[in-house]
């Protein structure tokens, strides 16, 4: 009889519905966004595309998480595509709408390729998108970034100085703060990727010694809880609009991505950058994070308790790993409720940001 209640249990707690999926992917492998003055490898003749540009082997990639993600929510989401089921949004660089493709034909694997370019992938013009490409300026953030750099992380920098003259010794740069290594370590990552010999200078801190500068300095725009607030705000709060699509309570705030619409739709996927990931793992308070790979994704489920009730389960997949996500203290299975009560503090709206960040209207 015990054993029997057991099993019991197990089946009753594994059939609380899904409803929806986010999927939040960063874009595939490319080309290094630029080359230090020193790089032996600068030369086109090196590349298959242009600096910044998805390769073949990055749609590959990105094709093969929408297949992952084709089999693991084939429950919910039909085979043939249906705008009644399926919306995908990106930011307009040429990388990640390539990569929204690429992903939608591992997602709808047994459509054509025509059928799949007939899919369509929204997106705003980089200077205009504050929620993906954060492309446009926020002069509040510029200053709040200048007070950063100077007075909070003084004492990291000065700890790293000798990295830095090394750096600038070595590669033609002139490096006095963690601002911009990022793009260093990306393009050191991008040509030990493609297996070509690095050099010598390269090989005394790559990835060791630079690692935790480069990787500070892509924190500059999850550093602080305003900054936070600034930078990853506004596409955290489209998250949370589209998961209270699903419940009964009005929603008084529009989307500035997704169509009236979207209402009750099975996915919602993102394609989108590295510091969109980062960002949101930062704010949830995610412990050890590292350098991003390619096509890594997070997955937000939204599903609903036989009491009706809604809860997220986040999902950060990184490689072949799939981490669990704790939402602060609430931590696997957060209701939705506690979900929009932990996310308040950061949730800005298009017309706050505006405001604050200074920009014309």
């Amino acid at each position: 009889m015990i054993l029997f209640s057991f099993w019991f249990l197990l089946i009753v707690v594994g059939c609380d519905e899904l409803v929806s999926v986010i999927v939040l992917f960063r874009h595939g492998v490319r080309t290094p966004l630029r080359f230090h003055p020193t790089d032996p490898y600068q030369n086109i003749s090196y590349w298959s595309a242009p600096p910044g540009e998805l390769t073949e082997e990055g749609r590959i990639q990105v094709r093969e998480l929408g297949k992952w993600v084709q089999q693991r929510y084939k429950n919910i989401l039909p085979e043939q595509y249906s705008s009644r089921d399926f919306f995908i949004i990106s930011s307009n660089f040429s990388r990640t709408r390539k990569s929204a493709e690429a992903f939608c034909s591992g997602l709808y694997s047994s459509m054509s390729s025509f059928q799949i370019q007939t899919i369509p992938i929204s997106s705003k013009a980089t200077r205009k998108d504050h929620i993906i490409a954060i492309g446009e300026e926020c002069r509040k953030y510029a200053k709040l970034k200048e007070e950063l750099l100077h007075k909070r992380l003084r004492n990291f920098n000065e700890k790293h100085a000798e990295l830095y003259q090394y750096i600038s010794e070595n590669a033609g740069l002139n490096v006095t703060s963690v601002e911009g290594l990022e793009k260093l370590y990306d393009a050191f990552y991008i040509e030990d990727y493609h297996n070509l010999t690095l050099p010598d200078w390269v090989k005394n801190i790559y990835p060791h010694k630079l690692h935790d500068p480069a990787f500070m300095s892509m924190l500059l725009t999850s550093y602080t809880k305003e900054i936070k607030r600034l930078i990853h705000g506004p596409l955290l709060n489209e998250i949370l609009i589209y998961l209270k699509s699903f419940t009964n309570e009005s929603n008084n705030q529009d989307s500035e991505f997704l169509p009236s619409s979207y209402v009750g739709r099975k996915m919602l996927a993102i394609s989108g950058h590295d510091s969109n990931i980062i960002g949101i793992l930062k704010t949830l308070n995610t412990p050890n994070l590292r350098w991003l790979q390619f096509s890594n994704s997070l997955l937000f489920e939204l599903k609903r308790k036989d009491t009706s009730e809604l809860y997220v389960n986040l999902l950060y997949k990184n490689g072949t790993e799939l981490k669990k996500i704790n939402v602060g203290t609430y931590g696997f299975n957060c209701d939705l409720n506690d979900f929009e009560k932990f996310l308040k503090p950061f949730l800005i709206t298009e017309s706050q940001w505006k405001k604050e960040c200074e920009t014309s209207n």
